[in-house]
């Protein structure tokens, strides 16, 4: 007397269904070495991302986006009949959007006591202070180019502003 649930029968051991259960395996195993190929090429194209929008320096060979690898499938039947899985020719998935390259970028003004007068605010003596002004704040500019001189007043965000003087 058995104690299985299941009745078993000689028919489970033929060759037919030996075959159709290493299709089911191998069909199960290319779904899931693609999900985890895309998801590895997905992640180093995000690194790759990041290093572009990053605004640092990236060297010329490494600007080149990494391309999404080769899809796993069925391969065609041995001489047995078995399907198993091979590398296919087709990629995994599409390239994408490129991103844009921020490294090459200048870098903000780091010379000392650069005075960099922008637009008058409204109708008033003051002027705001253009990004990359060293020149520091509570000091008197000597004359400008117009023949005024500002006061250069520090901001907490942004190089700050200049009271036109005289």
């Amino acid at each position: 007397m058995s104690t299985s649930p299941t009745t078993l029968s000689a028919d489970l051991t033929s060759l037919s269904a030996a075959q159709a259960n290493i299709l089911a395996s191998s069909t199960e195993m290319v779904k899931r070495l693609n999900e985890d190929l895309k998801t590895r090429y997905l992640s180093a194209f995000a690194d790759y991302v990041a290093n572009m929008e990053s605004g640092g320096f990236v060297p010329e060979d490494r600007r080149v986006a990494p391309k999404p690898p080769n899809a796993w499938e069925l391969a065609p039947p041995n001489a047995d009949g078995f399907v198993f899985y091979q590398v296919g020719t087709t990629p995994v998935c599409g390239v994408p959007p490129l991103p844009s390259y921020n490294g090459g970028n200048p870098q903000p003004n780091t010379t000392p006591n650069m005075i960099m007068i922008g637009g008058q605010n409204g109708n008033t003596k003051w002027f705001s202070a253009l990004k990359g002004d060293t020149f520091p704040s509570g000091m008197t500019t000597p004359p400008q180019p117009d023949g005024h001189t500002y006061e250069k007043f520090g901001a907490p965000v942004g190089p700050g502003w200049y009271l036109q003087v005289s």
